[in-house]
């Protein structure tokens, strides 16, 4: 919807989200992320590859390493998403991106 509105304007947009987008886009359901976040609490990744605060990291990891097809899956969705400019990160939120504990 905004990237039309921009467009009658001659302005080109682009999207940079993280996988708080996930579900925006439909890459999974809200009924499977919260599946996921339950597994989640349980999975215990290498505390090096978390950044403190970051329940996103940790839900990544979670589906990256319990549910490979799956991650295989989104990431595939996220290219696809590039495409028409928009961006996903692949690895978890922007926090962690940028070094932030919060948003």
């Amino acid at each position: 919807m905004w990237k039309k509105f921009l467009a009658k304007f001659g302005i080109s947009s682009y999207f940079i989200g993280d996988w708080d987008n996930v579900v925006d886009y439909g890459f999974l359901n809200q009924e499977q992320l919260t599946y996921y976040y339950k597994q989640a609490k349980h999975y215990r990744p290498n505390p090096k590859q978390v950044a403190k605060g970051s329940h996103y990291n940790k839900l990544v990891l979670t589906i990256k390493h319990l549910f490979p097809q799956q991650y295989e899956a989104i990431l595939e969705h996220i290219d696809d998403l590039y495409r028409q400019q928009v961006f996903v990160l692949k690895k978890g939120d922007i926090e962690s991106y940028l070094g932030l504990k919060e948003k």
